[in-house]
């Protein structure tokens, strides 16, 4: 198939609804590019939002459809060919948490995707998520992916030696300017410079943690900006009344346990001390 064609196809495909033809005489054919006249039934792409819908008729699309899921790679679905017994007899699992035999493994041809569901606490709500346990593949190929793990392990040992050193600086130098940023929102008197560098300090090294999808971690705000949150956060959990208000509303329930309405409220309530907090300290 034609690689622009299949483009074309792929942006097309599943988001088509079919529909009679009125007035056509400015609607052409995807595939074919010829008008399509008002006597013909065709599909056209439903969530186009303005202008010429985009066609296709319905010949053409019954005709592109078959080859197109003849050539299109699905690479989380075993070919229809495959039975359950031959996947049980030639196939293995490789559990998740080898980044380099997955990829190596997905790489060398086919496989599928194994998923569960499992419950997780995210920002103190509890949910269920499907998550990738690992991958169904030919046991030849996981035996061959294994084999190159082992004779790259001295290769790569060394890219991800040179590689932890490029992001300690990179982490190293990003705290650094959240630090900067911190003091520069702050902007207390001198005679608090101390107040002010245990806030930037801890304040830096708490939300530019690693992984800890915090405010430091996140690219769609100004650094400014997180430097402000996270100094006012440092500053609303040690120098206000806020654990303390928590402890007594939660009583004998752990805090995450907490209405999301009366935890807003005892944070909301809070933010004054942590603006009087700063403001005298500016004096």
């Amino acid at each position: 198939m034609d690689n622009e064609l299949k483009s074309k196809l792929d942006r097309f495909y599943f988001h088509t609804a079919e529909r009679e033809v009125s007035k056509s005489k400015h609607a052409a054919c995807l595939i074919c590019c010829k008008v399509i006249e008002d006597d013909e039934r065709f599909r056209v792409n439903a969530k186009h939002p303005q202008g010429t819908p985009k066609c296709i008729h319905i010949e053409c699309y019954e005709n592109a459809k078959l080859e197109y899921n003849e050539t299109k790679q699905c690479k989380d679905v075993i070919e229809d060919s495959m039975t359950q017994d031959d996947m049980h007899q030639d196939w293995d699992f490789l559990p998740a948490g080898n980044a380099y035999l997955t990829k190596v493994v997905k790489k060398i041809g086919p496989y599928e995707i194994r998923s569960s569901k499992i419950q997780i606490t995210k920002r103190k709500v509890r949910k269920t998520v499907l998550t990738t346990v690992g991958i169904r593949a030919p046991k030849e190929n996981i035996e061959k992916a294994k084999a190159m793990e082992q004779q790259t392990e001295d290769d790569r040992k060394i890219k991800r030696d040179k590689s932890s050193v490029y992001r300690g600086k990179r982490e190293g130098q990003y705290a650094e300017e959240f630090y900067e940023a911190v003091l520069q929102y702050l902007n207390f008197s001198h005679k608090y410079d101390d107040i002010a560098e245990e806030i930037a300090h801890n304040a830096a090294s708490h939300a530019c943690e690693v992984g800890s999808e915090r405010v430091g971690r996140t690219k769609t705000i100004p650094l400014a900006e997180k430097a402000a949150m996270g100094a006012r956060a440092y500053i609303r959990h040690n120098h206000t009344t806020y654990d303390d208000k928590l402890r007594e509303t939660a009583n004998n329930l752990e805090i995450s346990e907490l209405p999301k309405d009366m935890y807003r409220d005892i944070k909301s309530n809070t933010m004054d001390e942590v603006t009087i907090f700063i403001n005298k300290h500016r004096e």
